[in-house]
């Protein structure tokens, strides 16, 4: 009974955040509408920590996900997208922007806060998942359906296509193309000091044995 009161529920948010320009699974977008550079932005993480388009500039390749609290989709694919973002090398980072904390009034609903926080906890998704408040409106007015994702730059402009839909096998494959055209140099720099300490280490031994 629990089960049914909740995909009820889950189906009934759905349907109202369809009016309101969002559906989850099927996607209806103009590819050539969509935008092409993030646009400057202050708003909170859901654990309440200021943020603004700064939280790129540290990284080379920034995966955003944008998804939502009503979208089943989203919330399945949350346990493979945390895998991932611990696989990322240092100069990549993965942000979820969760679209419905904000409501009709521009507040943040409680509510739909403590959930996206239950679903990121369940999930072990703990990368940074911003708040889509009046900053994004214009930005995300040409998106009609979540999960969607998509990849930026540290400048702040999305790199290729959009992804429609939950598609981990799509993100990993383009992330495998951002790892060879952005190799993380302090990777590079560290394995040959790594060698270097175990030839060290190897040579230390020789002398100790020798001796």
């Amino acid at each position: 009974m629990l089960k049914k009161k909740f995909a009820a529920a889950l189906s009934c948010a759905a349907v109202l955040f369809t009016l309101s320009g969002f559906s989850a699974g099927a996607m209806l977008w103009d590819s050539d509408k969509l935008p092409t550079e993030v646009p400057a932005f202050t708003t909170q993480d859901i654990e309440g920590n200021k943020v603004t388009e700064d939280i790129f500039a540290d990284k080379d390749i920034t995966m955003v996900n944008v998804w939502g609290t009503f979208c089943s989709p989203c919330i399945a694919e949350m346990p493979e997208l945390g895998e991932l973002a611990q696989e990322l090398p240092e100069n990549m980072q993965m942000i979820g922007l969760v679209i419905d904390i904000m409501d009709q009034k521009n507040e943040v609903s409680q509510t739909n806060l403590d959930l996206a926080g239950q679903i990121t906890e369940k999930a072990d998704a703990g990368f940074t998942h911003l708040i889509a408040n009046e900053d994004f409106t214009e930005f995300l007015s040409s998106v009609t359906g979540v999960p969607s994702t998509f990849f930026v730059d540290k400048d702040g402009k999305i790199l290729g296509q959009w992804i429609e839909g939950a598609d981990v096998d799509a993100y990993r494959e383009r992330l495998e193309e951002y790892k060879a055209e952005y190799p993380d140099t302090d990777a590079n720099q560290a394995a040959p000091a790594d060698a270097e300490q175990a030839e060290s280490a190897k040579t230390d031994s020789t002398e100790q044995a020798d001796a």
